[in-house]
């Protein structure tokens, strides 16, 4: 893996030197149809061309490149490479690895929501951009802070309850106050009845 780092390094002005980018270009002016066969095998000419790609003939900034799709993939003729990594965040995470995290991405990967751990550190991370203390959040955190946030999956898991969704990060941490705990239980009362 070390000796393909190197290819990671290289400054993005530097890339078109590679064979590879002018078979590519080949590709893109008509003069080609398709790529050499092999060439999304050797992970150099993946991190050369997705590179290229994004760098150079895009000039994507480091916080737009893990916002691709695969619409865009598609449109800048890389399907093969998509069907090696089977997915934009894959291939990002290859190409500049330990670079970006979860929240860098449109969407988190598979059940992503179904780990109480992920939920709190997601929510830590926005508690700590917005300058709210974890005390603060019964006054400073709702349902539509949370929606807006991006935590629409989590709240549905929990009943689109703020408090049921705090209460399973942090249990026992926050009392629920007693008109909503009353409306609560009338909820409750009334749906045990039908």
């Amino acid at each position: 893996m070390t000796t393909i780092n190197k290819y990671r390094q290289i400054p993005s002005c530097e890339l078109a030197q590679f064979p590879i980018v002018s078979v590519y270009k080949e590709l893109l002016a008509g003069k080609r149809k398709t790529l050499p066969s092999g060439t999304w095998e050797k992970d150099e000419n993946v991190i050369i061309l997705v590179r290229y790609v994004l760098e150079v003939q895009l000039v994507l900034s480091k916080e737009q490149i893990p916002k691709i799709t695969k619409k865009l993939i598609g449109e800048q003729k890389l399907w093969g490479v998509l069907n090696r990594f089977k997915s934009p965040r894959r291939l990002i995470e290859f190409v500049y690895p330990n670079q970006y995290n979860e929240f860098d991405f449109y969407r988190v990967p598979v059940d992503y929501w179904g780990n109480v751990e992920n939920i709190r550190k997601r929510l830590e991370w926005y508690l700590e951009k917005e300058g709210i203390k974890i005390e603060e959040i019964p006054q400073k955190v709702n349902r539509y802070v949370l929606v807006e946030w991006g935590f629409s999956n989590p709240l549905k898991r929990y009943g689109y309850s703020p408090f049921r969704l705090m209460n399973a990060l942090y249990p026992g941490r926050f009392k629920l106050k007693k008109r909503i705990l009353k409306k609560f239980l009338k909820v409750m009362q009334q749906t045990a009845n039908f």
